[in-house]
């Protein structure tokens, strides 16, 4: 691509490093000690502690993205699409958590509701990961399962200290009937090199509107580093993903937006995409005063909203059919010109409505 290998390198690192004192002999944590010869690792018997220090900070959210926290996960590392409510569709993927926290900075991340501390916590037991990973497809033998990472973190943000893919993709590579998805907003894809993803491992980019990229997309890769990485991703050998999420509505949205569905195109053979999905912007009432006491120039927050069946504030359904409805367009435009047949095109709604599905595609998916 002629693209050098130094681009997809992320220099961002933590500026300080936690380790749960039962977990600092594992293999793994060891590993990761030694990627980070300049922090001093700090021992600690729980999360608690690391909260008690970030509560004498001047602004904890933006201390604890640059916190490391190495613990083991007393949780369950799969599960189902939290997306679950049964008047919204899902595709029902599995979600593997294996980092809880995010050390990029989007305006509108849910997580600024669900993690107070914004703490970066990764989990270092994987041998309890890859023996539930075995627990779950014996479970669903014969089934095909769609393992989605992302949830609660950026897949590759860290992904050049603590080389998750380099274990994570030859584990999937070699089971049958499964697909892992690493899903980012960075550039950070220089780990993936030289694996061999046996079609089984998709990279997937969240990507926006230039201007909400630029504005509420902070500390992320541009839109221009995402699809370089992306083009490099499949020179590798990996499929590709790309998720609107979430679309805004703002004046001058058409323009921008169906530009950026232009690049998609422009970027990777559309043939080897993985899925395209479209999801508007949606968020937990409480996020309001989160971002207007952090991010005091973001307007996203005063639109014009409705409580959700999932209790999240949502554009009125006219509009997001609306929205929905021009993005579909522009990418069947798109698929068309590559001389693609419609029904191979893999795009989808995340979590809408089975109404807002009818309206948009006349048909609503069977599945929950």
């Amino acid at each position: 691509m002629g693209i050098e290998k130094q681009a997809f390198v992320r220099a961002s690192r933590p500026r300080r490093l936690f380790v749960q004192r039962s977990v600092r002999t594992l293999p793994y944590t060891q590993d990761l000690l030694r990627a980070l010869p300049e922090l001093e690792a700090e021992p600690v018997d729980s999360e608690a502690e690391i909260h008690t220090l970030l509560d004498r900070e001047e602004a904890p959210e933006s201390a604890g993205k640059q916190c490391l926290y190495l613990a083991r996960n007393p949780n369950r590392f799969f599960k189902l699409c939290p997306g679950l409510v049964p008047e919204l569709a899902c595709c029902e993927v599995q979600v593997l958590n294996s980092t809880v926290g995010c050390d990029l900075d989007c305006t509108y991340c849910f997580l600024q509701t669900y993690l107070p501390y914004s703490l970066v916590t990764h989990f270092v037991n994987l041998d309890d990961m890859l023996r539930e990973l075995d627990a779950l497809l014996e479970s669903r033998r014969g089934q095909f399962t769609r393992v989605c990472t992302g949830e609660l973190s950026d897949s590759l943000s860290l992904d050049h200290l603590v080389h998750l893919s380099r274990r994570l993709v030859p584990e999937f590579a070699r089971r049958k009937r499964v697909s892992l998805e690493l899903k980012t907003k960075t550039a950070n894809i220089a780990p993936l090199e030289g694996l061999e993803p046996k079609g089984r491992v998709i990279v997937s980019w969240t990507v926006n509107a230039e201007s909400v990229s630029r504005r509420e997309e902070l500390r992320c890769a541009s839109l221009d580093g995402r699809f370089r990485a992306a083009a490099q991703a499949q020179a590798w050998g990996y499929r590709i993903g790309f998720h609107f999420d979430p679309i805004i509505h703002f004046a001058g949205w058409e323009e921008e937006y169906r530009r950026t569905v232009e690049r998609i195109f422009d970027t990777v053979r559309p043939e080897s995409l993985a899925w395209i999905s479209l999801g508007c912007l949606r968020f937990d009432p409480r996020l309001k005063a989160i971002v207007q006491r952090r991010f005091p120039g973001s307007r996203f927050v005063y639109g014009e909203f409705i409580p959700g069946p999932d209790g999240k504030m949502r554009y009125p359904e006219a509009l997001r059919v609306e929205l929905f409805s021009k993005m579909k367009e522009w990418v069947y435009s798109q698929w068309q010109r590559a001389g693609l047949p419609l029904e191979r095109l893999p795009l989808y709604l995340c979590m809408e409505s089975y109404s807002v599905w009818e309206k948009v595609f006349g048909r609503a998916p069977r599945c929950r």
